[in-house]
């Protein structure tokens, strides 16, 4: 354990880090944080690009990350039940009903590309999507070797 000055830096209350909107239950609540924390900001961020808002707004945003279920009725109607099991998921307030790494969400994704698609995603799906993305160049697009893996924590 790291100690500064003599002092046991599990005394310390550290500051919240990152932005409400995104922030994990276990951190709101001064818990060890794990890869599985990076799992709830990642739903959050999935919500935010579906829903095209963040789930908790106006007052007591900590509180509505802490006791709120997910606000499904924010989606449009045409989001697959699938996507938003997913979103759930990964939003789950106990870190132990998330999925428990991201290799296990890109599974399930891929799965439901399956069931959706009839296929997996090419990368020329990629190519199609990204002016709709108000991406113009591809070089900003990460593909799967290029994100962290587990190990990298």
């Amino acid at each position: 354990m790291s100690v500064i000055r003599n002092r046991d830096v599990r005394d310390e209350v550290a500051p919240l880090i990152g932005s409400i909107y995104y922030i994990a239950p276990e951190q709101i609540n001064g818990e060890e944080l794990d890869p599985r924390t990076d799992i709830y900001s990642m739903g959050v961020t999935l919500f935010h690009l579906i829903a095209r808002t963040v789930p908790f707004t106006g007052n007591n945003i900590l509180s509505q990350h802490l006791w709120d279920p997910v606000p499904i009725q924010k989606f449009g109607r045409d989001v697959p039940d699938e996507i938003i099991k997913v979103i759930e998921k990964c939003m789950a307030k106990d870190r132990e009903h998330r999925f428990q790494t991201a290799q296990e969400i890109i599974d399930r994704i891929e799965k439901i590309e399956l069931q959706l698609l009839g296929r997996n995603t090419t990368k020329q799906d990629i190519y199609d999507i990204t002016p709709i993305m108000g991406v113009s160049n591809m070089d900003t697009i990460l593909v799967p070797e290029q994100i962290a893996k587990e190990e990298d924590y």
